[in-house]
């Protein structure tokens, strides 16, 4: 009865939150948690709506003290984890001196090499974000705010796996990734997000490299039935067209104008030639071989060494997706197409990835099952009968304490709208969740 505490005694969670109700059945599945990861087992677990999952699974990692890595699927409820819940269990936890972290993709963070290359000499054409980095320590890491550049100005600021160049860059001690990478690998608890930790295991299988994560005793996947269908992706290997045409302008200034145009041309000519195309087909993988050897001449004299090992890095992707065994797809996207190949089956993979990266792991969601049965999940992730399984009810009968109200008619001005939720509110009893579609309507309903 390690956990129980927490729920019921007043200096704990009737301490932090607000009009706090005890709830036996939250109180046991936390009990649940902490005795089968203090044996470090796998367990997957389904508990619905309503029963504090994240309370639930987060005390019993406090109270057991060890590295764990927490992954979400999706970055609010990361900022929910390390902004909210985990800032009031130390309210509560006196004494615990865990050490907390989280790590995003490198998309996230300055890439101070980039930022030197593509900005730095276009000062006078990009003054909002000069006088944006000359404002920052040069010692903190430093996250790229997403709601203050647009799309190409973080694309110039900002470098993906391809643009990193790693080791080779003379800011490598500066760098915001690699120095959030050393902090949550000393750190505790890391915080993280899916598809930043299912590429990192999927790395585990593909490359025996360095990783983003340290081996660790436990990993939570909340929100753990997306897992089925990001991890699959991140095991095969995509090639975006997107990424090649920004390359080919990052390295304008080398190629020269005329050598720029013609690369370029072709690439969109090759886009337009394949844009009704759903899979790979061989005279594809003539177009792309044929203008990926062109591009290996012109690059290879023209470029600085560590952008050709950019270049090399796209190829190897190229000749990955026809080499490795799975299906081969391509997706367009307007003016854009990726190719990629998935592999056909890959719980196996999962597994093995998953033993290279902790000792024991909780998969937790409000839907895992089907049918009430896990064979799907387990069988998708190769997970055998040795898992811990734990399936629990509805705490509460929402189909007869809520409703659920659907417009039957399209109310497409904001004024009116007004009226109408202003005149459904008035009849309604007990807390009422709206759904919008639209940023800018639910924000002026909000107001």
């Amino acid at each position: 009865m390690v956990i129980q505490k927490y729920f019921i005694e007043n200096e704990y969670l009737p301490k932090i939150i607000k009009n706090y109700n005890y709830r036996s059945y939250q109180a046991e599945f936390s009990e649940k948690i902490y005795d089968l990861l203090s044996s470090y087992k796998t367990v997957v677990a389904e508990a619905p709506t309503g029963y504090g999952k994240t309370f639930s699974y987060l005390i019993p990692i406090f109270e057991l003290g060890r590295r764990t890595i927490i992954s979400t699927k999706t970055k609010q409820l990361m900022n929910q984890i390390l902004v909210k819940d985990i800032p009031n269990l130390k309210k509560i936890l006196k004494g615990n001196d865990l050490k907390i972290a989280s790590l995003l993709g490198r998309r996230n963070y300055l890439c101070h090499y980039r930022f030197g290359k593509f900005i730095v000499p276009y000062r006078d054409m990009y003054i909002d974000v000069v006088s944006w980095v000359d404002n920052i320590n040069e010692d903190d890491i430093i996250l790229v705010p997403n709601d203050k550049f647009d799309g190409e100005v973080i694309g110039k600021i900002t470098a993906d796996s391809y643009q990193c160049i790693g080791v080779k860059c003379p800011y490598i001690n500066r760098c915001s990734f690699y120095n959030a990478k050393d902090i949550a690998n000393n750190s505790d608890i890391v915080v993280t997000n899916h598809h930043m930790l299912l590429a990192d295991i999927a790395m585990r299988i593909k490359y025996d490299g360095s990783y983003n994560f340290d081996f660790a005793e436990h990993i939570v996947f909340d929100e753990a039935h997306s897992i089925v269908d990001i991890f699959p992706a991140y095991l095969g290997d995509e090639l975006s067209s997107y990424s090649i045409l920004n390359f080919i302008k990052d390295n304008r200034s080398y190629l020269g104008e005329d050598r720029f145009k013609d690369l370029y041309s072709k690439w969109k000519v090759l886009i337009s030639r394949h844009r009704n195309t759903d899979r790979l087909t061989e005279k594809m993988e003539s177009d792309f071989k044929k203008l990926f050897d062109e591009m290996d001449k012109i690059f290879s004299s023209y470029i600085t060494e560590e952008d050709y090992s950019i270049f090399q890095k796209y190829r190897d992707t190229f000749e990955n997706i026809y080499k490795n065994d799975g299906v081969k797809v391509v997706e367009n996207n307007g003016d854009f197409l990726s190719i990629k190949n998935i592999p056909i089956s890959s719980g196996d993979k999962f597994v093995e990835g998953l033993k290279c990266s902790c000792i024991s792991s909780l998969m937790i969601s409000a839907t895992i099952s089907f049918n009430g049965s896990f064979d799907y999940f387990m069988g998708e992730l190769g997970l055998d009968d040795t898992v811990e399984k734990i399936r629990l009810e509805p705490p509460e009968n929402f189909m007869k304490q809520g409703k659920l109200f659907i417009n039957d008619y399209f109310i497409d001005n904001v004024e009116d709208k007004k009226i109408f939720y202003a005149d459904l509110m008035k009849h309604l009893k007990g807390a009422t969740l709206v759904i919008f579609n639209n940023l800018s309507h639910m924000l002026e309903i909000y107001r």
